[in-house]
């Protein structure tokens, strides 16, 4: 990223209150102590985050996220780096595939997909629709291209929006997970943790061995299909269900 920042704000959108930037191509960025707290990670973890072997796995090796590292005295803030805000999209998604409950929360209140244009506002920019239409013919490609069985239970909860609560969308989340941890380690979230000894706070992927994570892959991807062919017919978890027991697995039991 080469652009200079030529502006910064600080807005409050519903519960968050969010620092972003725009550079001089209107290119819209998030500061990072921002995406720490919307992410609930620790403070000054996001170099760190942005550049693990999980997150490569999951968008792909070439993946790389923009970041402008100039100095913005604002506020007190000092030297503040901000990330590219379609790359924190990426960011978002691949949370929610580690389990992250402030990533889940963050998809279901329509984060992700409505906050940018109500960040370009705050700066006294507006999309013409030609601008508009190119950008939704970017991200569907992106989304086409990188699409995973966290994509398909976002689109089966917002087709069935009107169906359920929030508090309802965000269990279905949990409760697919355990499914597939069940499924292979016979154990929910909460035992693996306690029996791996890890913080509420650790991904449990992050500690999978090579032959689990592909054994997870392969029932995302299976429960993926199964869905898309059923759609509002069969729910995401009925849809692991089926994935899990289709398949003899054989992960090892720690």
């Amino acid at each position: 990223m080469t652009d200079k920042i030529v502006d910064v704000n600080s807005i409050v959108y519903g519960n968050y209150s969010v620092l972003i930037g725009v550079t001089e191509s209107n290119e819209l960025l998030i500061a990072q102590p921002t995406v720490e707290i919307l992410m609930g990670w620790e403070s000054d973890s996001g170099r760190k985050k942005i550049v693990s072997k999980s997150l490569k796995d999951f968008a792909g090796l070439g993946f790389k996220v923009g970041k402008n590292t100039q100095s913005v005295n604002w506020v007190g803030q000092g030297k503040t780096v901000f990330y590219n805000y379609s790359d924190f999209l990426v960011l978002v998604k691949w949370q929610v595939k580690q389990g992250n409950d402030k990533a889940i929360d963050l998809v279901i209140a329509g984060f992700a997909d409505s906050f940018s244009e109500f960040a370009y506002k705050s700066f006294g920019l507006v999309y013409t629709e030609k601008e508009r239409q190119l950008l939704l013919k970017s991200r569907q490609k992106g989304i086409q291209s990188r699409r995973t069985w966290t994509d398909a239970v976002q689109e089966w909860l917002e087709d069935n929006e009107h169906l359920m609560s929030s508090n309802e969308r965000k269990f279905v989340w949990i409760h697919v997970s355990d499914a597939v941890n069940i499924g292979i380690f016979g154990r929910n979230s909460t035992k693996l943790r306690s029996d791996w000894k890890l913080a509420k706070t650790d991904s449990i992927r992050d500690h999978f061995t090579e032959k689990e994570l592909r054994l997870v892959e392969q029932i995302e991807n299976t429960a993926m299909r199964i869905l898309d062919k059923n759609g509002s017919a069969m729910k995401p978890i009925q849809a692991i269900q089926l994935a899990v027991s289709g398949m003899f697995l054989t992960a090892e039991t720690r």
